[in-house]
């Protein structure tokens, strides 16, 4: 009993001697997420410090609807994994269906405090939410305050200075809102505006908003290759994709040519968890696949609120095992060092097609290759290191062979040309 009353005493003390305080939930693992029909994880940017001014607090990218455009949340990431994953409402105010569920940690003494957020109009902060209701005698308890979108759009107009709402569902826009959460008993209503100097020691957030749907935007992949447990594909697009965050892979159960939106559900298949975040053409190696099993990929682009492209034509290609590629190819050693199908082999393939063989020793060379090559090739690829070496040495050969040996000859020829010309000069001029 004694034991008992002593931590109810201590807990006491502590909520008695506590400062009233508000700070973000996990900084170093932020995680903020939507909630719609279901609840998915929005893309943000973790705070640094406990985001007390501007430029510390997290930076959250918010989807909107677009009623603009056919069928919008098809071009949403998530929509694809469940339907009831949507884009939020700018014009709807339901914080329990379509809100931002903001995670922050309450220290709140003896005295009631109701949460605040308030937002940026030109350079005074104004009330976008007040919570249902009031905190007391609280330490270190988790909170979530969920907030619709349309509470922080509507400050602008609430907010009396004449602003008009910077977020709209019919027609594309980006805004980027800072909003402010305190704790405060004071009695503040919608559209209030607050003195900072008297509601201190709150958190910031960066509120970026964007209904822009890349409907237009239609990547390619304009090659690909096959590898062991590998696909590599090159791709280009025909625009650029603003606030690009990465690459992703659809791989669909039939072969399938048309650009449809990632949700629609004519794409039948799944999405492979290989991801990239180069630039928006270039080479993405699709890892982790089923030797021998064939494959139909198309590839599509993510921005940071995780509205997608189109998806790209499909492409259809069977990975092989190092045993079968080096059977297929007949080039053990290239191949076991670059372990797919490349360029680099191809050239050699087709010097030894239209030169060696049509001589008695690269013949020779050829019987002796086939005979020692077979055997060391999968010594080759299982060593990372002579993998390397062979690739290098192939790299160097390539070059010497393209590059090199054309200039080497080239400049012969200029010279010999040039001292045929001089010695006809002196010839002339002896005359």
């Amino acid at each position: 009993m004694l034991k008992v009353l002593i931590s109810f005493l201590f807990l006491m003390s502590k909520v008695v001697l506590a400062t009233d305080s508000i700070s973000v939930l996990n900084p170093t693992t932020f995680e903020i997420y939507a909630v719609t029909g279901a609840s998915y994880l929005l893309n943000s940017e973790k705070p640094t410090n406990q985001s007390r001014s501007e430029s510390e607090g997290p930076v959250v990218y918010i989807p909107t609807k677009n009623t603009g455009v056919a069928s919008y949340d098809q071009y949403f990431y998530p929509y694809k994994s469940s339907t009831s994953n949507t884009l939020m409402d700018t014009t709807t105010d339901n914080s329990n269906s379509n809100a931002i569920k903001f995670p922050f940690v309450l220290t709140i003494g003896s005295t009631a405090k109701s949460v605040y957020v308030a937002t940026k109009v030109s350079s005074t902060f104004y009330i976008s939410a007040k919570s249902s209701s009031t905190y007391s005698d609280i330490t270190d308890t988790t909170f979530y305050f969920q907030v619709s979108p349309v509470k922080f759009c509507q400050t602008f107009t609430n907010s009396g200075t004449g602003s008009s709402n910077p977020c709209s569902d019919s027609s594309t826009y980006t805004s980027n809102l800072v909003s402010y959460f305190f704790i405060s008993q004071s009695n503040y209503a919608l559209g209030d505006s607050i003195d900072l100097s008297t509601e201190t020691d709150g958190v910031y957030y960066s509120l970026k908003f964007t209904n822009k749907i890349h409907s237009s935007l239609t990547p390619t992949i304009t090659s690909s290759k096959k590898g062991d447990g590998r696909i590599i594909l090159n791709f280009s697009a025909n625009e650029t994709m603003s606030n690009f965050s990465k690459v992703k892979i659809f791989s669909h159960n039939a072969s399938s040519g048309t650009n449809l939106p990632l949700g629609d559900a004519a794409n039948a298949g799944s999405i492979l968890t290989n991801e990239s975040t180069q630039a928006q053409s270039g080479e993405m190696t699709v890892n982790a696949l089923t030797n021998n099993t064939t494959y139909h990929l198309s590839l599509f682009f993510v921005d940071k609120y995780n509205m997608t492209s189109v998806l790209s034509q499909s492409v259809t290609q069977t990975p092989l095992k190092i045993e079968e590629l080096l059977e297929k190819n007949a080039c053990f050693l290239l191949t076991s060092g670059f372990g797919e199908d490349h360029y680099v082999i191809d050239y050699f393939r087709n010097f030894r097609d239209s030169k060696l063989r049509k001589f008695y020793l690269g013949q020779k060379f050829i019987d002796w290759y086939y005979e020692f090559g077979p055997k060391m090739a999968l010594k080759i690829y299982s060593s990372d290191f002579l993998r390397a070496v062979v690739r290098i040495f192939a790299y160097s050969l390539y070059f010497i062979f393209n590059y090199f040996l054309p200039i080497f000859f080239g400049v012969i020829f200029s010279g010999l040309v040039f001292r045929k010309i001089k010695l006809k000069k002196i010839k002339f001029k002896i005359q």
